[in-house]
Protein backbone atom coordinates (compact mmCIF):
# COMPACT_ATOMS: atom_id res chain seq x y z
CA UNK A 1 0.00 0.00 0.00
CA UNK A 2 1.35 3.30 -1.28
CA UNK A 3 2.14 6.17 1.54
CA UNK A 4 -0.57 8.24 -0.75
CA UNK A 5 -3.48 5.82 0.56
CA UNK A 6 -1.93 4.83 3.82
CA UNK A 7 -4.55 5.78 6.76
CA UNK A 8 -2.77 7.31 10.04
CA UNK A 9 -5.21 7.98 13.17
CA UNK A 10 -3.18 10.01 15.12
CA UNK A 11 -4.44 9.91 19.39
CA UNK A 12 -3.09 13.45 20.77
CA UNK A 13 -4.18 15.07 24.12
CA UNK A 14 -7.65 16.45 23.89
CA UNK A 15 -6.18 19.56 25.58
CA UNK A 16 -3.60 20.51 23.21
CA UNK A 17 -4.86 20.00 19.63
CA UNK A 18 -5.82 23.43 18.19
CA UNK A 19 -9.35 24.05 18.14
CA UNK A 20 -9.13 25.13 14.86
CA UNK A 21 -8.23 21.82 12.96
CA UNK A 22 -7.56 22.77 9.91
CA UNK A 23 -4.16 21.15 8.05
CA UNK A 24 -2.38 24.55 8.49
CA UNK A 25 -3.71 24.45 12.37
CA UNK A 26 -2.71 21.47 12.92
CA UNK A 27 1.23 21.91 11.73
CA UNK A 28 1.66 25.33 13.07
CA UNK A 29 3.77 25.08 16.43
CA UNK A 30 2.81 26.13 19.82
CA UNK A 31 4.96 25.57 23.09
CA UNK A 32 2.41 22.50 24.25
CA UNK A 33 1.54 21.35 20.92
CA UNK A 34 5.56 21.35 19.42
CA UNK A 35 5.85 17.44 19.08
CA UNK A 36 2.30 17.09 17.44
CA UNK A 37 2.80 19.86 15.41
CA UNK A 38 5.93 18.30 13.96
CA UNK A 39 4.73 14.57 13.74
CA UNK A 40 1.48 15.48 11.92
CA UNK A 41 3.24 18.06 9.43
CA UNK A 42 6.18 15.14 8.87
CA UNK A 43 2.87 12.64 8.13
CA UNK A 44 1.50 15.42 5.49
CA UNK A 45 4.37 15.35 3.92
CA UNK A 46 4.88 12.31 3.25
CA UNK A 47 1.58 12.07 1.52
CA UNK A 48 -0.52 9.97 4.09
CA UNK A 49 -4.01 10.36 4.75
CA UNK A 50 -4.32 11.74 8.09
CA UNK A 51 -6.52 12.16 10.71
CA UNK A 52 -5.60 13.94 14.45
CA UNK A 53 -8.32 12.71 17.11
CA UNK A 54 -8.42 14.50 20.49
CA UNK A 55 -8.56 12.43 23.50
CA UNK A 56 -9.06 12.97 27.10
CA UNK A 57 -11.26 10.45 29.15
CA UNK A 58 -13.62 9.15 26.54
CA UNK A 59 -12.59 4.94 25.38
CA UNK A 60 -16.14 5.26 23.08
CA UNK A 61 -14.47 8.24 21.53
CA UNK A 62 -11.22 6.16 20.47
CA UNK A 63 -13.70 2.86 19.48
CA UNK A 64 -16.15 5.22 17.07
CA UNK A 65 -13.25 7.02 15.40
CA UNK A 66 -11.54 3.44 14.28
CA UNK A 67 -14.74 2.09 13.02
CA UNK A 68 -15.98 5.25 11.22
CA UNK A 69 -11.93 6.08 9.74
CA UNK A 70 -10.39 2.64 9.66
CA UNK A 71 -7.53 3.64 9.77
CA UNK A 72 -4.52 1.01 8.76
CA UNK A 73 -1.91 2.28 11.43
CA UNK A 74 -2.61 4.46 14.50
CA UNK A 75 0.27 6.57 15.43
CA UNK A 76 -0.07 6.54 19.31
CA UNK A 77 1.01 10.89 20.94
CA UNK A 78 -0.86 10.15 24.06
CA UNK A 79 0.85 10.36 27.56
CA UNK A 80 -1.70 10.02 29.76
CA UNK A 81 -5.67 9.25 29.61
CA UNK A 82 -8.34 10.97 31.99
CA UNK A 83 -5.60 13.08 33.55
CA UNK A 84 -3.33 10.08 34.87
CA UNK A 85 -0.53 9.15 33.07
CA UNK A 86 -0.67 5.50 35.08
CA UNK A 87 -3.41 4.65 32.15
CA UNK A 88 -1.40 5.29 29.20
CA UNK A 89 -0.67 1.27 28.98
CA UNK A 90 -5.00 0.85 28.86
CA UNK A 91 -5.12 3.07 25.81
CA UNK A 92 -2.24 0.93 24.35
CA UNK A 93 -4.36 -2.35 25.78
CA UNK A 94 -7.50 -1.12 23.92
CA UNK A 95 -5.94 -1.25 20.39
CA UNK A 96 -4.12 -4.51 21.30
CA UNK A 97 -7.30 -5.92 21.96
CA UNK A 98 -9.37 -4.63 18.67
CA UNK A 99 -6.12 -6.18 16.49
CA UNK A 100 -4.82 -2.66 15.86
CA UNK A 101 -1.67 -1.87 14.55
CA UNK A 102 -0.23 1.32 16.63
CA UNK A 103 3.19 2.54 17.01
CA UNK A 104 5.12 2.87 20.08
CA UNK A 105 5.38 0.05 23.14
CA UNK A 106 3.01 -2.24 23.71
CA UNK A 107 0.29 -1.99 26.99
CA UNK A 108 2.71 -4.38 29.03
CA UNK A 109 6.17 -2.62 28.68
CA UNK A 110 4.15 0.56 29.30
CA UNK A 111 2.60 -0.91 32.47
CA UNK A 112 5.94 -1.69 33.75
CA UNK A 113 7.74 1.27 33.10
CA UNK A 114 5.54 3.41 34.60
CA UNK A 115 6.43 1.83 37.83
CA UNK A 116 10.03 2.96 38.12
CA UNK A 117 10.70 0.65 41.26
CA UNK A 118 9.31 -1.95 39.30
CA UNK A 119 11.31 -1.56 36.33
CA UNK A 120 14.81 -1.32 38.35
CA UNK A 121 13.52 -4.89 40.34
CA UNK A 122 12.89 -6.79 36.93
CA UNK A 123 16.47 -5.34 35.86
CA UNK A 124 18.27 -6.14 38.66
CA UNK A 125 16.68 -9.74 39.01
CA UNK A 126 18.66 -11.22 36.12
CA UNK A 127 21.23 -9.12 35.12
CA UNK A 128 25.11 -7.74 35.64
CA UNK A 129 23.68 -4.17 35.18
CA UNK A 130 23.93 -1.48 38.01
CA UNK A 131 21.21 0.93 39.64
CA UNK A 132 21.67 3.57 42.05
CA UNK A 133 20.42 1.95 45.73
CA UNK A 134 16.95 2.23 46.37
CA UNK A 135 14.42 2.44 48.90
CA UNK A 136 10.23 2.35 49.13
CA UNK A 137 9.30 5.47 50.36
CA UNK A 138 6.65 3.86 52.78
CA UNK A 139 9.32 1.51 54.79
CA UNK A 140 12.20 4.57 55.17
CA UNK A 141 15.63 2.26 55.60
CA UNK A 142 18.51 4.53 56.19
CA UNK A 143 20.72 1.87 56.68
CA UNK A 144 20.12 0.65 52.98
CA UNK A 145 21.03 3.97 51.43
CA UNK A 146 23.99 6.99 51.76
CA UNK A 147 22.26 10.46 51.53
CA UNK A 148 22.37 12.20 49.50
CA UNK A 149 19.46 10.75 47.92
CA UNK A 150 17.03 11.78 45.20
CA UNK A 151 13.24 10.99 45.61
CA UNK A 152 11.24 10.71 42.60
CA UNK A 153 7.38 10.68 41.52
CA UNK A 154 6.87 6.89 40.95
CA UNK A 155 4.94 7.01 37.75
CA UNK A 156 5.80 10.48 36.22
CA UNK A 157 7.62 11.47 32.89
CA UNK A 158 9.14 14.23 31.66
CA UNK A 159 11.13 14.99 35.23
CA UNK A 160 7.57 16.11 36.51
CA UNK A 161 7.86 16.13 40.12
CA UNK A 162 11.55 16.71 40.12
CA UNK A 163 12.90 19.97 41.27
CA UNK A 164 16.80 21.11 42.86
CA UNK A 165 14.80 19.93 46.27
CA UNK A 166 14.54 16.65 45.03
CA UNK A 167 18.08 15.90 46.14
CA UNK A 168 18.00 15.36 49.88
CA UNK A 169 20.82 15.24 52.51
CA UNK A 170 18.97 14.80 55.81
CA UNK A 171 16.16 12.53 56.91
CA UNK A 172 14.19 16.19 58.02
CA UNK A 173 14.92 17.28 54.01
CA UNK A 174 13.67 13.54 53.00
CA UNK A 175 10.34 13.38 55.11
CA UNK A 176 9.32 16.43 53.77
CA UNK A 177 9.83 15.77 49.95
CA UNK A 178 8.53 12.21 50.51
CA UNK A 179 5.04 14.19 51.59
CA UNK A 180 4.94 16.87 48.74
CA UNK A 181 5.41 14.28 46.18
CA UNK A 182 2.66 11.79 48.02
CA UNK A 183 0.41 15.11 48.23
CA UNK A 184 0.79 15.79 44.51
CA UNK A 185 0.49 12.70 43.03
CA UNK A 186 -0.82 10.48 45.30
CA UNK A 187 1.17 7.65 45.89
CA UNK A 188 4.83 6.94 47.32
CA UNK A 189 7.80 8.15 45.31
CA UNK A 190 10.94 6.34 44.44
CA UNK A 191 14.15 7.22 47.06
CA UNK A 192 17.29 6.50 45.37
CA UNK A 193 20.81 7.48 45.74
CA UNK A 194 21.59 10.70 43.94
CA UNK A 195 24.76 9.37 41.92
CA UNK A 196 26.95 12.50 40.95
CA UNK A 197 28.32 12.63 37.72
CA UNK A 198 26.60 12.94 33.70
CA UNK A 199 23.16 12.59 33.33
CA UNK A 200 23.36 10.22 29.73
CA UNK A 201 20.33 9.24 27.46
CA UNK A 202 20.59 6.15 24.59
CA UNK A 203 17.68 6.48 22.50
CA UNK A 204 16.87 2.81 20.91
CA UNK A 205 14.11 2.20 18.16
CA UNK A 206 12.46 -1.39 17.68
CA UNK A 207 11.98 -3.91 15.04
CA UNK A 208 13.38 -7.27 14.67
CA UNK A 209 16.69 -5.87 15.42
CA UNK A 210 16.24 -3.12 17.66
CA UNK A 211 19.36 -0.06 17.10
CA UNK A 212 20.92 2.35 19.59
CA UNK A 213 21.39 5.61 18.93
CA UNK A 214 24.07 8.21 19.80
CA UNK A 215 24.51 7.99 23.12
CA UNK A 216 23.34 11.88 23.95
CA UNK A 217 23.87 13.96 27.61
CA UNK A 218 22.34 16.91 29.43
CA UNK A 219 24.27 18.91 31.24
CA UNK A 220 24.10 22.25 33.54
CA UNK A 221 26.90 24.31 32.45
CA UNK A 222 26.50 27.31 35.08
CA UNK A 223 28.70 26.14 37.99
CA UNK A 224 26.65 27.56 40.98
CA UNK A 225 24.08 24.79 40.42
CA UNK A 226 25.16 22.19 43.19
CA UNK A 227 23.17 19.17 40.92
CA UNK A 228 23.01 17.48 37.81
CA UNK A 229 19.83 16.85 37.30
CA UNK A 230 17.36 16.93 34.68
CA UNK A 231 14.11 19.07 36.80
CA UNK A 232 11.00 19.42 34.96
CA UNK A 233 11.87 23.31 34.94
CA UNK A 234 15.42 22.43 33.12
CA UNK A 235 13.78 20.70 30.49
CA UNK A 236 10.77 22.62 29.70
CA UNK A 237 11.32 25.97 30.61
CA UNK A 238 13.34 28.09 27.75
CA UNK A 239 14.25 31.07 30.33
CA UNK A 240 15.52 28.57 32.64
CA UNK A 241 17.31 26.51 30.70
CA UNK A 242 19.20 29.58 29.74
CA UNK A 243 19.70 30.72 33.83
CA UNK A 244 21.17 27.01 34.26
CA UNK A 245 23.03 27.18 30.41
CA UNK A 246 21.63 24.17 29.80
CA UNK A 247 23.31 21.81 27.09
CA UNK A 248 21.86 18.88 25.66
CA UNK A 249 24.26 17.05 22.64
CA UNK A 250 26.22 13.74 22.17
CA UNK A 251 28.51 12.46 24.77
CA UNK A 252 31.70 13.88 24.37
CA UNK A 253 35.02 12.72 25.91
CA UNK A 254 34.24 9.23 26.49
CA UNK A 255 36.05 6.11 25.23
CA UNK A 256 34.41 4.01 22.79
CA UNK A 257 34.73 1.05 24.70
CA UNK A 258 32.40 2.97 27.27
CA UNK A 259 30.26 4.44 24.74
CA UNK A 260 29.21 1.04 23.93
CA UNK A 261 28.77 -0.79 27.18
CA UNK A 262 26.33 2.45 27.44
CA UNK A 263 24.74 1.30 24.46
CA UNK A 264 24.90 -2.19 24.96
CA UNK A 265 23.01 -1.92 28.23
CA UNK A 266 20.67 -0.06 26.16
CA UNK A 267 19.34 -2.79 24.02
CA UNK A 268 19.82 -5.43 27.38
CA UNK A 269 17.21 -3.01 29.29
CA UNK A 270 14.83 -2.38 26.11
CA UNK A 271 14.64 -6.48 25.20
CA UNK A 272 14.69 -7.27 28.83
CA UNK A 273 11.46 -5.11 29.70
CA UNK A 274 10.03 -6.16 26.53
CA UNK A 275 9.89 -2.61 24.92
CA UNK A 276 8.70 -2.52 21.45
CA UNK A 277 8.83 0.46 19.31
CA UNK A 278 11.39 3.02 20.32
CA UNK A 279 12.39 4.31 23.87
CA UNK A 280 14.80 6.42 25.48
CA UNK A 281 16.84 4.62 27.99
CA UNK A 282 18.25 7.33 30.89
CA UNK A 283 21.78 6.90 32.86
CA UNK A 284 23.89 8.15 35.34
CA UNK A 285 28.18 8.12 34.96
CA UNK A 286 29.49 8.54 38.27
CA UNK A 287 32.64 10.41 38.62
CA UNK A 288 34.43 6.82 38.36
CA UNK A 289 32.76 5.94 35.45
CA UNK A 290 30.45 3.48 36.44
CA UNK A 291 27.27 2.95 34.76
CA UNK A 292 23.81 3.41 36.46
CA UNK A 293 20.71 2.31 34.86
CA UNK A 294 17.96 5.19 36.10
CA UNK A 295 15.04 4.76 33.94
CA UNK A 296 13.48 3.22 30.62
CA UNK A 297 10.93 5.71 28.92
CA UNK A 298 8.84 3.98 26.08
CA UNK A 299 7.18 6.55 23.61
CA UNK A 300 9.39 9.40 24.28
CA UNK A 301 9.26 13.23 22.64
CA UNK A 302 9.49 12.77 19.20
CA UNK A 303 9.48 16.68 18.93
CA UNK A 304 12.16 17.03 15.91
CA UNK A 305 14.40 19.14 18.16
CA UNK A 306 14.34 16.84 21.55
CA UNK A 307 16.93 14.16 22.33
CA UNK A 308 15.60 11.50 20.66
CA UNK A 309 15.02 12.84 17.33
CA UNK A 310 18.32 14.80 17.40
CA UNK A 311 20.60 11.60 18.35
CA UNK A 312 18.61 9.60 15.44
CA UNK A 313 19.76 12.56 12.99
CA UNK A 314 23.40 12.19 14.53
CA UNK A 315 22.87 8.35 13.77
CA UNK A 316 21.94 9.03 9.99
CA UNK A 317 17.92 9.15 9.95
CA UNK A 318 16.09 12.05 8.33
CA UNK A 319 13.59 13.47 10.61
CA UNK A 320 10.96 11.98 8.08
CA UNK A 321 12.91 8.50 8.02
CA UNK A 322 12.79 8.30 11.56
CA UNK A 323 8.63 8.66 11.66
CA UNK A 324 8.42 6.36 8.50
CA UNK A 325 10.14 3.61 10.86
CA UNK A 326 8.13 4.13 13.45
CA UNK A 327 5.33 3.45 11.73
CA UNK A 328 7.21 0.79 9.96
CA UNK A 329 7.84 -1.14 13.33
CA UNK A 330 4.04 -0.70 14.31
Amino acid sequence: MSATKLKILVLADERLIPKERTKRALVAKSPKWQMEADVVKVLYSLGYDVNVLGVLDEVDVIIKELKSYKPNVVFNLLEEFNYNPKLEAHVASILEMLGVRFTGANSQALSICKDKLLAKKIILSNSYIKTPKFIEAHNINLKAVNFPLIVKARAEEGSFGLSLKSVVNNKSELKMQIAELKNKYKTMPLVEEYIAGRELYVGVIGGENPKAFPVWEFSIKNKNIKYNIATSKAKWSKEYQKKLRVVTAEAKGLSRKLLKEIREQALYIYKEIGISGYARIDFRLSTDNQIYFIEANPNPNLARNEDFARSAIRSGYSYEKLIQEIIKNS
